[in-house]
């Protein structure tokens, strides 16, 4: 199993591993191909556990003393608020147990292969990942989407659906200071593997190709540095069913 036990760091490690995800482009009818489909998957080698390190540490660095979230980690993570966004109250309880050095660890899943594909028709992008079996899949999940350097670009507000995500459509605030989009996943009914598939959507029609430029640089073919991940912690991982 493609798991990693991390124990919250003190400090923020500057210890990135850089993983490549080469895109490429269809026609969004399907995002995990068969055999003989002409798009091909994506495998992710292991992650360093500093690097989950660097996120928290960021958390634990850029909370208040409190454990509120300042306007600066909201704006990191891609939170619109706090009030109306259930990933602001999950991010919110996930500083509040770093700042409270708690040393429960934290459960991390990577997907075992992933992609990325554009839906012209429809104006989105298409992403799906390949999750290995296990239990922690029967908690509540959080997925966490991260660049190894904060976006560039102009401001987005970005819409994303899926029947694996809960609530099945959340919003995020992109500006030139956010480095990772965090959502909160469903809970599965079993002890499987599954192939999620969330779609993303700006909401705005007029900004689709900065959205583009995100995650595949503007064109097809393009390699980014792009890493998804699954967190299970004391205070997010309770099943919810």
């Amino acid at each position: 199993m493609l798991a990693a036990d991390v124990a919250f760091s003190g400090a923020l490690m500057l210890c990135w591993t850089r993983i490549l995800v080469a895109l490429q482009v269809s026609d969004g009818q399907q995002l995990i191909p068969d055999r003989d489909s002409t798009l091909t998957e994506h495998t992710f080698p292991s992650v360093s556990p500093c690097f989950v390190d660097d996120i928290f540490g960021a958390l634990r660095e850029d909370s208040g003393t409190n454990g509120e979230l300042t306007n600066s980690t909201l704006t990191l993570f891609g939170i619109c608020s706090v009030s109306d966004n259930s990933s602001g109250s999950v991010l919110a309880e996930l500083a509040q147990e770093i700042r409270r050095n708690q040393r429960n660890q934290l459960k991390v899943l990577y997907p075992t292969a992933a992609l990325v594909s554009e839906d012209e028709e429809r104006g989105s992008l298409l992403l799906a990942f390949d999750l290995p079996q296990s239990p922690l899949l029967m908690l509540k999940v959080v997925l966490l989407l991260a660049f190894e350097t904060p976006v560039a670009g102009e401001d987005l507000d970005v819409t994303f659906t899926s029947q694996s995500l809960q609530p099945n459509t959340q919003s995020v605030c992109i500006s030139g200071e956010t480095q990772y989009l965090l959502l909160t996943g469903r809970s599965s009914e079993g002890n499987v593997p599954q192939k999620w598939r969330v779609s993303a959507r700006t909401k705005s029609p007029d900004m689709k190709q900065n959205l583009k430029d995100i995650f595949i640089g503007g064109k097809s073919g393009n390699n980014i540095s792009m890493i998804p991940l699954l967190l299970f912690s004391g205070e997010t991982g309770t099943n919810t069913r």
